[in-house]
């Protein structure tokens, strides 16, 4: 597949903007937690006095937003293709952040419906600044790119909910919201003002392929089709897990006065070690191939995670839950950085739209049926079939080194091959 000697190269100054795109990752999601952390309490001051209702209502609205992600990355996507990835980020930070503005100043719980289901059209941060660093970074470094990218997720998002929470305790949810909308609209500014995306050739925009063709690229290669599958495959087998984990833990140690604090510690392990794992997958998948690091990774990951449903107690649970974020935070960067390998420059946006369609349908179903399991099955047994879901990404990686070997041009591993 031809690729111009400028994606090899990386954008001039690349590493500076590599470094902005990790610190708006960072603030990003600092600012979507910060601000939806404590969701179903700023329900109960709307109305909904019953906390399981407000729950209700919070989980709608997370699922109706992310159904709407699911729906638009790809449009967005292709809007990219035309008219650069820069734009498509300002859109997601500038729109989100002001939507969480409006949201902090509503009085009734009916109209937050229809204000997420608008913010899920504007916003898909993530898949926008993925296909900004692809764009900027040389292929040889779209892993570690990608990775530090992801670490910013991490990060983000276990930071978050604790300046939300302070902020919402000491003044009100309505204050914790407009901060969270005040981080936004900051990496909103940081992009708009520090990034610098290469110039697109005269005329480029109308001659780019647009959603359709990236619908048609998509279709027509095993790879990509391969790839897709599996990101949606990774996140919903992560998502599968979280609404269980607090009801496991409460169920070995049932004695405990302090759940919510071991239920933190569960969580927030993950969280740091998957910051790290992003890191450290990232720089080795560019030095031996992403394919082969999401073949360890997440066989990996499917086994710790398994290991998860045989403990007897928390600190055995805590143990697993470390180790297996080393690997899952390598999942969704090696990816999407192996997504980036394998698509010609000019089709990057349409592809990672569908790509963010995927990791969103993943982020909706996984706690939906996640929590409908729990209640059948067991936790036990959801952490079973989210293991297996992981060995099954195993699978798709093997099915992927198949379809690269007998792919026309260059494999997905010739981001250190010459070219």
């Amino acid at each position: 597949m031809a690729t111009d000697t400028h994606d090899h190269d990386g954008a001039p100054g690349w590493r500076r903007g590599v470094a902005l795109a990790v610190a708006t990752q960072l603030l990003s999601m600092m600012g979507f937690s910060c601000a939806a952390s404590f969701l179903p309490l700023f329900i109960q001051t709307l109305g909904i006095a019953d906390p399981a209702r407000a729950a209700l209502w919070a989980g709608g609205l997370s699922f109706s937003q992310a159904i709407m992600v699911t729906l638009c990355s790809p449009l967005w996507g292709a809007v990219a293709d035309r008219y650069g990835a820069k734009p498509m980020v300002c859109r997601a930070l500038f729109g989100g952040g002001a939507l969480y503005v409006v949201i902090s100043f509503v009085g009734q719980v009916q109209t937050l419906p229809a204000l997420f289901l608008l913010l899920g059209c504007f916003t898909g941060v993530n898949t926008a600044i993925v296909t900004l660093v692809a764009g900027l970074a040389p292929r040889k470094s779209f892993g570690t790119a990608i990775g530090l990218c992801q670490t910013g997720v991490f990060v983000g998002i276990s930071i978050g909910p604790a300046i939300g929470g302070f902020l919402a305790d000491t003044f009100s949810y309505r204050v914790g919201i407009r901060s969270g909308a005040l981080l936004l609209l900051l990496a909103g500014a940081l992009v708009l003002f520090g990034i610098t995306e290469s110039r697109r050739p005269a005329g480029s925009a109308g001659a780019r392929p647009g959603l359709a063709a990236g619908l048609r690229a998509v279709g027509t290669s095993r790879p990509l089709v391969l790839l897709i599958a599996l990101i949606f495959l990774i996140q919903f087998s992560l998502q599968l897990m979280s609404p269980v984990l607090p009801i496991f833990v409460q169920q070995l140690s049932p004695d405990s006065t302090r759940i919510a604090t071991m239920v933190g510690l569960v969580l927030g392990i993950g969280g740091v070690t998957s910051a790290l794992g992003a890191i450290l997958c990232g720089r080795a998948a560019d030095r031996i191939g992403q394919r082969r690091i999401l073949g360890w990774a997440t066989a990996g990951a499917g086994l710790m995670t398994g290991l998860q449903a045989l403990v007897g107690g928390v600190g055995s649970l805590i143990g697993l839950r470390g180790l297996a974020g080393i690997f899952t935070g390598g999942l969704n960067a090696g990816a999407n950085a192996s997504l980036g390998a394998l698509v010609p420059p000019g089709s990057r946006g349409a592809a990672f739209g569908i790509s963010g369609s995927a990791f969103s349908l993943g982020n909706a179903l996984g706690p939906l049926l996640g929590g409908i399991l729990a209640g059948v099955m067991g936790p036990r047994a959801v952490l079973g079939l989210a293991a297996l879901a992981l060995l099954g990404g195993w699978g798709i990686v093997h099915l992927l080194s198949t379809a690269e070997e007998h792919r026309p041009g260059r494999d997905i591993e010739g981001a250190n091959a010459p070219s």
